[in-house]
Protein backbone atom coordinates (compact mmCIF):
# COMPACT_ATOMS: atom_id res chain seq x y z
CA UNK A 1 0.00 0.00 0.00
CA UNK A 2 2.64 2.17 1.09
CA UNK A 3 4.30 1.71 -2.70
CA UNK A 4 1.06 2.59 -4.72
CA UNK A 5 1.21 5.72 -2.37
CA UNK A 6 4.40 6.78 -3.39
CA UNK A 7 3.51 6.12 -7.32
CA UNK A 8 0.79 8.18 -6.53
CA UNK A 9 2.85 11.38 -5.62
CA UNK A 10 4.18 13.64 -8.04
CA UNK A 11 7.23 13.27 -8.53
CA UNK A 12 9.96 16.41 -7.76
CA UNK A 13 13.39 15.67 -10.05
CA UNK A 14 16.39 18.27 -10.98
CA UNK A 15 15.80 17.18 -14.59
CA UNK A 16 11.99 17.40 -15.51
CA UNK A 17 9.33 19.53 -14.50
CA UNK A 18 6.30 19.53 -12.41
CA UNK A 19 3.11 19.91 -14.29
CA UNK A 20 0.23 21.46 -11.70
CA UNK A 21 -2.20 19.64 -12.62
CA UNK A 22 -0.81 17.13 -11.15
CA UNK A 23 -0.92 18.63 -7.81
CA UNK A 24 -4.46 19.41 -8.38
CA UNK A 25 -5.00 22.30 -9.95
CA UNK A 26 -7.89 22.49 -12.78
CA UNK A 27 -6.95 25.67 -15.07
CA UNK A 28 -10.59 25.76 -15.77
CA UNK A 29 -10.93 29.55 -15.12
CA UNK A 30 -13.32 28.94 -12.18
CA UNK A 31 -11.66 26.61 -9.56
CA UNK A 32 -9.20 28.13 -6.72
CA UNK A 33 -5.75 27.03 -8.19
CA UNK A 34 -3.33 29.51 -5.54
CA UNK A 35 -3.04 26.05 -3.07
CA UNK A 36 -2.26 23.58 -6.01
CA UNK A 37 0.21 25.95 -7.57
CA UNK A 38 1.84 26.58 -4.18
CA UNK A 39 2.01 22.86 -3.20
CA UNK A 40 4.00 22.52 -7.04
CA UNK A 41 6.20 25.20 -5.99
CA UNK A 42 6.84 23.62 -2.86
CA UNK A 43 7.99 20.69 -4.09
CA UNK A 44 9.40 21.19 -7.40
CA UNK A 45 11.88 23.04 -8.69
CA UNK A 46 10.37 23.89 -12.12
CA UNK A 47 6.88 24.06 -12.24
CA UNK A 48 4.69 24.42 -15.77
CA UNK A 49 1.53 26.28 -16.22
CA UNK A 50 0.41 24.21 -19.42
CA UNK A 51 -3.03 24.57 -21.52
CA UNK A 52 -5.55 26.54 -19.68
CA UNK A 53 -6.81 29.45 -17.26
CA UNK A 54 -5.70 29.44 -13.80
CA UNK A 55 -7.35 31.22 -11.18
CA UNK A 56 -5.12 32.13 -8.13
CA UNK A 57 -4.36 34.39 -5.01
CA UNK A 58 -0.59 35.04 -4.47
CA UNK A 59 2.21 33.21 -5.53
CA UNK A 60 5.26 33.36 -3.99
CA UNK A 61 8.58 31.63 -5.80
CA UNK A 62 11.50 30.66 -3.47
CA UNK A 63 14.85 30.34 -4.33
CA UNK A 64 16.17 28.04 -7.16
CA UNK A 65 13.12 27.81 -8.52
CA UNK A 66 11.43 28.06 -12.38
CA UNK A 67 7.77 29.05 -12.95
CA UNK A 68 6.73 28.54 -16.37
CA UNK A 69 3.66 29.54 -17.96
CA UNK A 70 3.13 27.80 -21.57
CA UNK A 71 1.92 29.76 -24.76
CA UNK A 72 -1.52 28.14 -24.10
CA UNK A 73 -1.65 28.93 -20.52
CA UNK A 74 -2.67 32.23 -18.05
CA UNK A 75 -2.10 33.01 -14.40
CA UNK A 76 -5.23 34.88 -13.69
CA UNK A 77 -6.28 37.08 -10.83
CA UNK A 78 -9.16 35.40 -8.06
CA UNK A 79 -11.46 37.56 -6.90
CA UNK A 80 -10.09 39.19 -3.73
CA UNK A 81 -11.23 37.81 -0.15
CA UNK A 82 -9.89 37.32 3.12
CA UNK A 83 -6.75 35.67 2.87
CA UNK A 84 -6.50 34.89 -0.86
CA UNK A 85 -3.53 37.32 -1.39
CA UNK A 86 -0.15 38.53 0.24
CA UNK A 87 -0.92 40.97 3.51
CA UNK A 88 0.76 44.55 2.35
CA UNK A 89 3.33 45.44 4.99
CA UNK A 90 2.38 48.81 5.76
CA UNK A 91 -1.59 48.05 5.94
CA UNK A 92 -2.11 50.70 8.47
CA UNK A 93 -0.56 52.92 6.27
CA UNK A 94 -3.06 56.40 6.74
CA UNK A 95 -6.39 57.86 8.09
CA UNK A 96 -7.42 56.06 11.46
CA UNK A 97 -8.48 57.49 14.63
CA UNK A 98 -5.54 59.58 15.52
CA UNK A 99 -6.46 59.95 19.53
CA UNK A 100 -5.78 56.31 20.14
CA UNK A 101 -2.43 56.71 18.38
CA UNK A 102 -0.90 60.05 19.95
CA UNK A 103 -2.00 59.45 23.25
CA UNK A 104 -0.24 55.94 23.61
CA UNK A 105 -3.39 54.23 24.96
CA UNK A 106 -2.84 51.08 22.61
CA UNK A 107 0.21 50.24 22.20
CA UNK A 108 -0.24 48.25 19.02
CA UNK A 109 -1.60 51.18 17.37
CA UNK A 110 1.07 53.09 18.80
CA UNK A 111 3.73 50.85 16.71
CA UNK A 112 1.21 50.55 13.76
CA UNK A 113 1.23 54.57 14.10
CA UNK A 114 5.24 54.93 14.43
CA UNK A 115 5.29 52.55 11.20
CA UNK A 116 3.31 54.97 9.15
CA UNK A 117 5.20 57.47 10.40
CA UNK A 118 8.04 55.82 7.66
CA UNK A 119 5.41 55.17 4.80
CA UNK A 120 4.88 58.86 4.17
CA UNK A 121 7.51 59.28 2.28
CA UNK A 122 6.06 57.50 -1.10
CA UNK A 123 2.50 56.37 -2.10
CA UNK A 124 0.85 53.57 -1.15
CA UNK A 125 0.79 51.41 -3.84
CA UNK A 126 4.78 52.28 -3.35
CA UNK A 127 5.29 51.43 -0.05
CA UNK A 128 3.57 47.99 0.38
CA UNK A 129 5.20 45.73 -1.94
CA UNK A 130 3.63 42.09 -0.65
CA UNK A 131 0.13 42.60 -2.06
CA UNK A 132 1.20 40.79 -5.77
CA UNK A 133 -0.36 38.11 -7.56
CA UNK A 134 3.50 36.91 -7.82
CA UNK A 135 5.51 37.80 -5.09
CA UNK A 136 9.28 36.85 -5.45
CA UNK A 137 10.87 38.04 -1.86
CA UNK A 138 14.21 37.86 -0.72
CA UNK A 139 15.58 35.12 -3.17
CA UNK A 140 18.08 34.18 -5.49
CA UNK A 141 18.19 32.15 -8.94
CA UNK A 142 14.34 32.72 -9.91
CA UNK A 143 12.91 32.36 -13.06
CA UNK A 144 9.12 33.42 -14.41
CA UNK A 145 9.50 32.44 -17.98
CA UNK A 146 7.02 31.60 -20.69
CA UNK A 147 5.15 32.42 -23.63
CA UNK A 148 1.75 32.94 -21.66
CA UNK A 149 -0.05 35.02 -19.75
CA UNK A 150 0.15 36.80 -16.34
CA UNK A 151 -3.59 38.98 -15.75
CA UNK A 152 -5.13 40.80 -12.86
CA UNK A 153 -8.16 41.21 -14.94
CA UNK A 154 -10.14 43.52 -12.52
CA UNK A 155 -9.25 41.95 -9.26
CA UNK A 156 -6.43 44.46 -8.84
CA UNK A 157 -7.06 47.75 -8.42
CA UNK A 158 -4.88 50.69 -9.20
CA UNK A 159 -5.71 53.04 -6.29
CA UNK A 160 -5.00 52.55 -2.69
CA UNK A 161 -7.83 51.16 -0.52
CA UNK A 162 -10.91 52.76 0.35
CA UNK A 163 -9.80 55.04 3.70
CA UNK A 164 -6.22 54.73 2.96
CA UNK A 165 -5.98 51.68 4.47
CA UNK A 166 -5.65 48.03 3.84
CA UNK A 167 -8.76 46.56 4.64
CA UNK A 168 -8.43 42.45 5.90
CA UNK A 169 -12.09 41.48 4.37
CA UNK A 170 -11.90 42.66 0.93
CA UNK A 171 -7.74 41.75 0.57
CA UNK A 172 -7.04 43.92 -2.44
CA UNK A 173 -3.64 43.01 -3.77
CA UNK A 174 -2.66 46.49 -6.05
CA UNK A 175 0.31 44.82 -7.89
CA UNK A 176 0.81 41.92 -10.19
CA UNK A 177 4.31 41.03 -9.99
CA UNK A 178 6.57 42.30 -7.68
CA UNK A 179 10.73 41.42 -6.96
CA UNK A 180 11.59 42.33 -3.92
CA UNK A 181 15.39 42.17 -2.06
CA UNK A 182 16.73 39.29 -4.51
CA UNK A 183 19.49 38.44 -6.68
CA UNK A 184 19.75 36.75 -9.97
CA UNK A 185 15.76 36.89 -11.29
CA UNK A 186 14.98 36.46 -15.20
CA UNK A 187 12.03 37.56 -15.89
CA UNK A 188 11.05 36.84 -19.78
CA UNK A 189 9.19 35.02 -22.82
CA UNK A 190 9.72 31.60 -24.80
CA UNK A 191 11.63 31.78 -28.16
CA UNK A 192 8.83 32.73 -30.21
CA UNK A 193 6.60 34.52 -27.96
CA UNK A 194 6.65 37.15 -25.08
CA UNK A 195 5.55 37.05 -21.58
CA UNK A 196 1.99 38.45 -21.51
CA UNK A 197 1.65 40.88 -18.16
CA UNK A 198 -2.12 42.52 -18.09
CA UNK A 199 -4.17 44.96 -16.31
CA UNK A 200 -1.50 44.67 -13.35
CA UNK A 201 -3.03 47.22 -11.09
CA UNK A 202 -0.99 49.99 -9.00
CA UNK A 203 2.18 48.63 -11.05
CA UNK A 204 2.46 46.04 -13.22
CA UNK A 205 5.93 44.86 -12.32
CA UNK A 206 7.75 46.36 -9.77
CA UNK A 207 11.81 45.67 -9.13
CA UNK A 208 12.85 46.75 -5.65
CA UNK A 209 16.26 46.32 -3.95
CA UNK A 210 16.87 43.64 -6.58
CA UNK A 211 20.47 43.14 -7.76
CA UNK A 212 21.44 41.03 -11.09
CA UNK A 213 18.07 40.83 -12.48
CA UNK A 214 17.03 40.43 -16.19
CA UNK A 215 13.70 41.25 -17.85
CA UNK A 216 13.37 40.27 -21.26
CA UNK A 217 10.77 39.79 -24.44
CA UNK A 218 8.00 40.72 -22.14
CA UNK A 219 4.60 42.87 -23.21
CA UNK A 220 2.96 44.80 -20.73
CA UNK A 221 -0.38 46.05 -21.13
CA UNK A 222 -0.41 48.49 -18.14
CA UNK A 223 -2.82 49.74 -15.99
CA UNK A 224 -1.28 52.42 -14.42
CA UNK A 225 2.83 52.15 -13.79
CA UNK A 226 3.85 50.14 -16.32
CA UNK A 227 7.75 48.93 -15.06
CA UNK A 228 9.11 50.37 -11.66
CA UNK A 229 12.81 49.68 -11.18
CA UNK A 230 13.64 50.72 -7.60
CA UNK A 231 16.64 50.99 -5.22
CA UNK A 232 17.95 48.13 -7.95
CA UNK A 233 21.42 47.37 -9.56
CA UNK A 234 22.82 45.48 -12.36
CA UNK A 235 19.43 45.31 -13.99
CA UNK A 236 18.50 44.89 -17.55
CA UNK A 237 15.14 45.55 -19.26
CA UNK A 238 15.73 44.38 -23.07
CA UNK A 239 12.82 44.15 -25.61
CA UNK A 240 9.95 45.41 -23.84
CA UNK A 241 6.84 46.43 -25.04
CA UNK A 242 4.84 48.97 -22.61
CA UNK A 243 1.84 50.40 -23.30
CA UNK A 244 -1.47 51.78 -22.06
CA UNK A 245 -0.94 52.73 -18.78
CA UNK A 246 -1.58 56.34 -16.63
CA UNK A 247 1.43 56.52 -14.87
CA UNK A 248 5.17 56.34 -16.38
CA UNK A 249 5.71 53.81 -18.80
CA UNK A 250 9.55 52.69 -17.59
CA UNK A 251 10.65 54.86 -14.15
CA UNK A 252 13.56 53.82 -12.06
CA UNK A 253 13.65 55.45 -8.71
CA UNK A 254 14.96 55.57 -5.35
CA UNK A 255 12.74 55.39 -2.16
CA UNK A 256 12.49 54.32 1.27
CA UNK A 257 10.06 51.65 1.16
CA UNK A 258 12.75 49.18 2.78
CA UNK A 259 13.23 51.55 5.24
CA UNK A 260 16.85 51.99 3.89
CA UNK A 261 18.73 54.54 1.84
CA UNK A 262 19.40 52.50 -0.97
CA UNK A 263 21.81 53.43 -4.19
CA UNK A 264 20.35 53.22 -7.95
CA UNK A 265 22.67 51.84 -10.28
CA UNK A 266 24.02 49.69 -13.25
CA UNK A 267 20.64 49.64 -15.19
CA UNK A 268 20.12 49.25 -18.92
CA UNK A 269 16.76 49.82 -20.92
CA UNK A 270 17.57 48.67 -24.50
CA UNK A 271 15.43 47.37 -27.22
CA UNK A 272 12.13 48.38 -26.41
CA UNK A 273 9.00 50.29 -27.62
CA UNK A 274 6.98 52.55 -25.03
CA UNK A 275 3.83 54.43 -24.59
CA UNK A 276 1.80 56.75 -22.02
CA UNK A 277 -1.64 57.41 -21.91
CA UNK A 278 -0.86 60.50 -19.19
CA UNK A 279 2.83 60.27 -18.16
CA UNK A 280 6.24 60.17 -19.22
CA UNK A 281 7.87 57.72 -21.51
CA UNK A 282 11.15 57.18 -19.69
CA UNK A 283 11.22 58.69 -16.63
CA UNK A 284 14.01 58.70 -13.56
CA UNK A 285 12.38 59.61 -10.46
CA UNK A 286 10.04 61.25 -9.41
CA UNK A 287 10.77 59.11 -6.05
CA UNK A 288 15.09 60.26 -5.38
CA UNK A 289 16.37 59.11 -1.75
CA UNK A 290 19.04 57.38 -2.82
CA UNK A 291 21.91 58.57 -5.63
CA UNK A 292 21.05 57.51 -9.25
CA UNK A 293 24.12 56.42 -11.36
CA UNK A 294 25.29 54.38 -14.58
CA UNK A 295 22.04 54.10 -16.72
CA UNK A 296 21.86 53.63 -20.15
CA UNK A 297 18.53 53.50 -22.37
CA UNK A 298 19.52 52.55 -26.03
CA UNK A 299 17.47 51.96 -28.87
CA UNK A 300 14.39 52.64 -27.41
CA UNK A 301 10.69 53.81 -29.15
CA UNK A 302 8.27 56.32 -27.29
CA UNK A 303 4.82 56.25 -29.57
CA UNK A 304 3.52 58.48 -26.87
CA UNK A 305 3.36 60.20 -23.78
CA UNK A 306 0.84 63.09 -22.39
CA UNK A 307 4.71 64.03 -20.32
CA UNK A 308 8.08 63.89 -21.83
CA UNK A 309 9.65 61.05 -23.96
CA UNK A 310 12.70 61.43 -21.55
CA UNK A 311 12.38 62.90 -18.18
CA UNK A 312 14.85 63.37 -15.38
CA UNK A 313 13.88 64.56 -12.04
CA UNK A 314 15.73 65.12 -8.56
CA UNK A 315 12.99 65.74 -6.38
CA UNK A 316 14.19 64.04 -3.14
CA UNK A 317 17.64 64.60 -2.63
CA UNK A 318 19.42 61.84 -4.79
CA UNK A 319 22.19 62.81 -6.95
CA UNK A 320 21.99 61.61 -10.48
CA UNK A 321 24.79 61.23 -13.11
CA UNK A 322 26.00 59.40 -15.52
CA UNK A 323 23.38 59.00 -17.73
CA UNK A 324 23.01 57.74 -21.41
CA UNK A 325 20.21 57.91 -23.87
CA UNK A 326 21.09 56.35 -27.42
CA UNK A 327 19.16 56.52 -30.30
CA UNK A 328 15.76 57.36 -29.26
CA UNK A 329 12.99 57.75 -31.40
CA UNK A 330 9.99 59.51 -30.18
CA UNK A 331 6.30 60.73 -31.67
CA UNK A 332 3.28 62.39 -30.14
CA UNK A 333 5.03 63.25 -26.70
CA UNK A 334 4.18 67.02 -25.22
CA UNK A 335 7.95 67.44 -24.46
CA UNK A 336 11.14 65.70 -25.87
CA UNK A 337 13.42 66.21 -22.50
CA UNK A 338 12.14 67.08 -19.16
CA UNK A 339 15.12 67.47 -17.00
CA UNK A 340 15.02 69.24 -13.77
CA UNK A 341 16.65 69.64 -10.16
CA UNK A 342 13.56 69.85 -7.52
CA UNK A 343 13.14 70.28 -3.73
CA UNK A 344 9.90 68.04 -2.53
CA UNK A 345 12.25 66.27 0.43
CA UNK A 346 10.33 63.38 0.89
CA UNK A 347 12.74 61.69 2.40
CA UNK A 348 14.11 60.75 6.05
CA UNK A 349 16.51 62.63 8.08
CA UNK A 350 15.03 66.17 7.79
CA UNK A 351 14.15 67.36 11.27
CA UNK A 352 10.63 68.61 11.86
CA UNK A 353 11.56 72.08 12.42
CA UNK A 354 13.84 72.24 9.68
CA UNK A 355 14.11 75.39 7.44
CA UNK A 356 16.72 75.71 5.26
CA UNK A 357 17.15 72.47 3.05
CA UNK A 358 20.17 73.39 0.89
CA UNK A 359 22.09 70.02 2.40
CA UNK A 360 19.40 67.90 1.33
CA UNK A 361 18.46 69.64 -2.32
CA UNK A 362 19.70 67.15 -4.94
CA UNK A 363 21.91 67.36 -8.29
CA UNK A 364 21.85 65.79 -11.89
CA UNK A 365 25.09 65.92 -14.02
CA UNK A 366 26.80 64.00 -16.41
CA UNK A 367 23.84 63.26 -18.93
CA UNK A 368 24.37 62.44 -22.44
CA UNK A 369 21.64 62.16 -25.11
CA UNK A 370 22.92 61.73 -28.24
CA UNK A 371 20.86 60.69 -31.40
CA UNK A 372 17.35 61.55 -31.51
CA UNK A 373 14.54 61.78 -34.12
CA UNK A 374 11.33 62.98 -33.30
CA UNK A 375 8.00 64.21 -34.74
CA UNK A 376 4.87 65.72 -33.34
CA UNK A 377 5.88 66.91 -30.21
CA UNK A 378 3.67 69.12 -28.29
CA UNK A 379 0.78 68.80 -30.68
CA UNK A 380 -2.06 69.71 -28.84
CA UNK A 381 -3.95 66.44 -27.81
CA UNK A 382 -1.36 64.72 -29.58
CA UNK A 383 -1.10 61.92 -27.25
CA UNK A 384 -3.65 62.61 -24.50
CA UNK A 385 -2.35 65.84 -24.27
CA UNK A 386 -3.28 68.67 -22.18
CA UNK A 387 -1.72 71.35 -24.68
CA UNK A 388 1.15 72.75 -27.06
CA UNK A 389 3.63 75.14 -27.06
CA UNK A 390 6.05 73.03 -24.76
CA UNK A 391 9.40 72.24 -25.40
CA UNK A 392 12.54 70.34 -24.42
CA UNK A 393 12.93 72.01 -20.97
CA UNK A 394 16.40 72.16 -18.54
CA UNK A 395 16.28 74.01 -15.12
CA UNK A 396 18.13 74.11 -11.69
CA UNK A 397 16.65 75.25 -8.75
CA UNK A 398 17.30 78.70 -7.49
CA UNK A 399 17.36 79.69 -3.94
CA UNK A 400 14.10 81.28 -2.32
CA UNK A 401 11.58 79.90 -0.33
CA UNK A 402 8.32 77.84 -0.63
CA UNK A 403 5.96 76.11 0.83
CA UNK A 404 6.96 72.79 2.71
CA UNK A 405 3.56 70.96 1.92
CA UNK A 406 3.60 68.88 4.80
CA UNK A 407 2.14 68.75 8.78
CA UNK A 408 5.51 70.34 9.90
CA UNK A 409 6.22 73.01 12.39
CA UNK A 410 7.24 75.10 10.01
CA UNK A 411 5.33 75.97 7.46
CA UNK A 412 7.92 76.63 4.56
CA UNK A 413 11.30 75.71 3.19
CA UNK A 414 14.45 77.79 2.19
CA UNK A 415 17.28 77.44 -0.05
CA UNK A 416 20.25 79.90 0.64
CA UNK A 417 22.37 79.22 -2.03
CA UNK A 418 21.24 78.22 -6.04
CA UNK A 419 21.52 74.84 -7.21
CA UNK A 420 22.36 75.18 -10.71
CA UNK A 421 21.51 71.83 -13.59
CA UNK A 422 24.63 70.14 -14.36
CA UNK A 423 27.67 70.30 -14.91
CA UNK A 424 28.49 67.93 -18.08
CA UNK A 425 24.86 67.92 -19.77
CA UNK A 426 24.96 66.95 -23.49
CA UNK A 427 22.18 66.98 -26.09
CA UNK A 428 23.30 66.12 -29.53
CA UNK A 429 22.07 65.01 -33.32
CA UNK A 430 18.54 65.62 -32.38
CA UNK A 431 15.93 66.22 -35.57
CA UNK A 432 12.78 66.88 -33.97
CA UNK A 433 9.37 68.33 -35.69
CA UNK A 434 7.07 70.37 -33.28
CA UNK A 435 3.72 71.23 -33.56
CA UNK A 436 4.30 75.42 -33.21
CA UNK A 437 2.05 78.01 -33.47
CA UNK A 438 3.74 80.00 -31.15
CA UNK A 439 3.35 83.60 -30.70
CA UNK A 440 5.55 86.39 -30.30
CA UNK A 441 4.72 87.49 -27.40
CA UNK A 442 5.53 84.08 -25.58
CA UNK A 443 9.22 84.90 -26.27
CA UNK A 444 8.80 87.18 -22.73
CA UNK A 445 7.36 84.96 -20.54
CA UNK A 446 8.96 83.83 -17.64
CA UNK A 447 8.15 79.29 -17.15
CA UNK A 448 7.09 78.53 -13.33
CA UNK A 449 9.25 76.65 -11.31
CA UNK A 450 7.53 75.22 -8.30
CA UNK A 451 10.00 73.12 -6.34
CA UNK A 452 8.17 70.98 -5.32
CA UNK A 453 6.57 69.97 -8.27
CA UNK A 454 7.87 67.33 -10.99
CA UNK A 455 5.20 67.66 -13.89
CA UNK A 456 5.47 69.35 -17.24
CA UNK A 457 2.19 71.06 -17.28
CA UNK A 458 2.96 72.70 -14.47
CA UNK A 459 6.17 74.58 -16.16
CA UNK A 460 3.74 75.69 -18.60
CA UNK A 461 4.69 76.38 -22.11
CA UNK A 462 7.77 77.33 -23.19
CA UNK A 463 9.24 81.06 -24.23
CA UNK A 464 11.14 78.71 -27.32
CA UNK A 465 9.92 76.05 -29.56
CA UNK A 466 13.00 74.19 -29.40
CA UNK A 467 14.87 73.93 -26.16
CA UNK A 468 14.90 75.90 -22.55
CA UNK A 469 18.26 76.29 -20.55
CA UNK A 470 17.73 77.85 -17.05
CA UNK A 471 20.17 78.09 -14.22
CA UNK A 472 22.08 75.54 -15.62
CA UNK A 473 26.23 74.92 -15.83
CA UNK A 474 27.78 73.19 -18.94
CA UNK A 475 25.17 72.40 -21.25
CA UNK A 476 25.54 71.52 -24.64
CA UNK A 477 23.06 71.42 -27.46
CA UNK A 478 25.04 70.00 -30.78
CA UNK A 479 23.46 69.01 -34.06
CA UNK A 480 19.90 70.29 -33.62
CA UNK A 481 17.06 70.59 -36.35
CA UNK A 482 14.40 72.05 -35.24
CA UNK A 483 11.22 72.45 -37.30
CA UNK A 484 7.99 73.60 -36.46
CA UNK A 485 4.92 72.07 -38.35
CA UNK A 486 2.94 75.44 -38.25
CA UNK A 487 4.66 79.19 -38.08
CA UNK A 488 5.94 79.39 -34.48
CA UNK A 489 7.05 83.16 -34.01
CA UNK A 490 9.17 82.33 -30.91
CA UNK A 491 13.02 81.71 -30.67
CA UNK A 492 14.25 77.94 -31.23
CA UNK A 493 15.97 77.98 -28.26
CA UNK A 494 16.49 80.47 -24.94
CA UNK A 495 19.09 80.35 -22.53
CA UNK A 496 18.72 82.40 -19.22
CA UNK A 497 20.88 82.57 -16.29
CA UNK A 498 23.45 80.17 -17.49
CA UNK A 499 26.98 79.48 -16.92
CA UNK A 500 29.41 77.92 -19.70
CA UNK A 501 26.66 76.77 -22.26
CA UNK A 502 27.20 75.83 -26.00
CA UNK A 503 24.60 75.45 -28.90
CA UNK A 504 26.76 74.23 -31.86
CA UNK A 505 26.05 73.77 -35.23
CA UNK A 506 22.79 73.50 -35.12
CA UNK A 507 19.88 74.51 -37.64
CA UNK A 508 15.90 75.58 -37.09
CA UNK A 509 12.82 77.46 -38.77
CA UNK A 510 12.88 81.05 -38.06
CA UNK A 511 9.03 82.40 -37.93
CA UNK A 512 7.40 85.05 -39.63
CA UNK A 513 7.44 87.42 -36.89
CA UNK A 514 10.62 86.44 -35.00
CA UNK A 515 13.56 88.46 -35.39
CA UNK A 516 15.79 85.98 -33.79
CA UNK A 517 16.55 82.39 -33.53
CA UNK A 518 18.48 82.49 -29.88
CA UNK A 519 17.03 84.31 -26.90
CA UNK A 520 20.00 85.09 -24.24
CA UNK A 521 18.63 85.93 -20.74
CA UNK A 522 21.62 86.83 -18.57
CA UNK A 523 23.54 84.42 -20.62
CA UNK A 524 26.40 85.99 -21.97
CA UNK A 525 28.49 83.67 -21.75
CA UNK A 526 26.56 81.50 -24.12
CA UNK A 527 28.89 80.14 -26.99
CA UNK A 528 26.50 80.02 -30.26
CA UNK A 529 28.42 78.55 -33.11
CA UNK A 530 26.65 78.68 -36.50
CA UNK A 531 23.74 80.60 -39.04
CA UNK A 532 22.00 80.78 -35.68
CA UNK A 533 21.18 84.35 -34.78
CA UNK A 534 21.67 85.05 -31.05
CA UNK A 535 20.17 88.26 -29.20
CA UNK A 536 21.03 89.23 -25.58
CA UNK A 537 17.72 90.05 -23.81
CA UNK A 538 19.87 91.90 -21.24
CA UNK A 539 18.62 91.54 -17.76
CA UNK A 540 15.65 90.32 -18.61
CA UNK A 541 13.08 92.55 -16.46
CA UNK A 542 10.16 92.17 -17.12
CA UNK A 543 8.88 89.07 -16.36
CA UNK A 544 5.20 87.80 -17.47
CA UNK A 545 3.81 85.15 -15.61
CA UNK A 546 2.22 82.43 -17.74
CA UNK A 547 -1.41 81.25 -18.01
CA UNK A 548 -2.30 78.00 -17.21
CA UNK A 549 -2.20 75.18 -19.58
CA UNK A 550 -5.50 74.32 -21.44
CA UNK A 551 -7.04 71.44 -19.21
CA UNK A 552 -5.03 71.37 -16.53
CA UNK A 553 -7.14 72.95 -14.23
CA UNK A 554 -4.16 73.90 -11.43
CA UNK A 555 -2.78 77.22 -9.65
CA UNK A 556 -0.04 78.41 -11.53
CA UNK A 557 3.22 79.24 -9.32
CA UNK A 558 5.95 81.45 -10.12
CA UNK A 559 9.45 80.73 -10.92
CA UNK A 560 9.77 80.30 -7.10
CA UNK A 561 8.08 81.57 -3.71
CA UNK A 562 9.37 84.69 -2.37
CA UNK A 563 7.81 84.97 1.31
Amino acid sequence: MLLVILLLLPIAASDAYCDARAFGAAGDGVSDDTAAITAALGACDHVVLRKGSYLSGTVRLRSHSVLEIRASAALLAIKAKRGRYARPEADFYRKRKKTAWNQGRNRVMQRRFNAWNQDRFQDYGHSNLDDALILIHDCENVTLRGGGAVDGRSEIPHTEPVGGRFDPATNYPTKLIVVKSSKNVAIHGSAGEPLRLARGGWITLLLNNASHAVVRHVDVAAARDGVNVISSRHVKLDRLHVRGGSDDAIALKSDWALRRVLPMYDVQVTNSVVRSEKCNGLQIGSETVGNISDILFHNVTVLGAAKAAMSIVTMDGSHISRVRYERIRAQNVQALAFIVVGARLRRPGIGDAQVVMDEWIGTISDVSINNVLAHNVSAPNAWKGYSYNYSTHLDGLAKGRWTSGSKRSVPAYEALENHPLGPRISITNVRAEVWGKGEAAMKLWEPAHNPKSYVERNVGPSPAFGAFVRNAVDVTLEKWDVRAAHNDDRPAFVFDGVRGNRLVNSAADRGAASAFDVGLRNAADVAVHGGLKAVDEGAFEVRQRIKPPLNSGLPYPPYFFDT
